[in-house]
């Protein structure tokens, strides 16, 4: 699985602005075609994203694809690790949010009946 770590806090290919060369400024950013017009070293400063701050929630509702999809969000969880994601998994034990283990994974029953999901707050 091929993830594009650009959502993750790297800086972006848009250019927010250029401004002139001042010292220390790394000399890759120099903009050469607008610097030899204006007779003066020009830097391009580029977006700069900022991590997300993502949860991701399993919702263990009774369904014939309850271990399909367990697996499938298994499968995020195992890629997404330190990635800045927070992973909870909701079933009929409760709710695991800190810290899952493969255990968590392994113990998780279905949903009997519906339940309301958690308050994330600003996430």
């Amino acid at each position: 699985m091929t993830l594009n770590r650009q959502n993750f806090g790297e800086p972006s290919f848009k250019i927010n602005k250029f401004r002139p060369y001042q010292s220390g400024d790394r000399l890759s950013q120099i903009d050469w075609k607008i610097s030899s017009k204006q007779q003066e070293l020009v830097l391009r400063e580029y977006e700069q994203e900022q991590p997300s701050e993502s949860v991701f929630l399993f919702y263990g509702s009774a369904s014939p694809y309850f271990e399909a999809t367990l697996s499938l969000f298994y499968s995020l969880w195992k890629e997404l690790q330190g990635e800045g994601a927070d992973f909870v998994l909701l079933g009929e034990q409760g709710m695991s949010q800190t810290y899952l283990t493969k255990d968590d994974f392994s113990f998780i029953q279905p949903l009997n009946q519906e339940v309301e999901l958690p308050d994330f707050g600003q996430k």
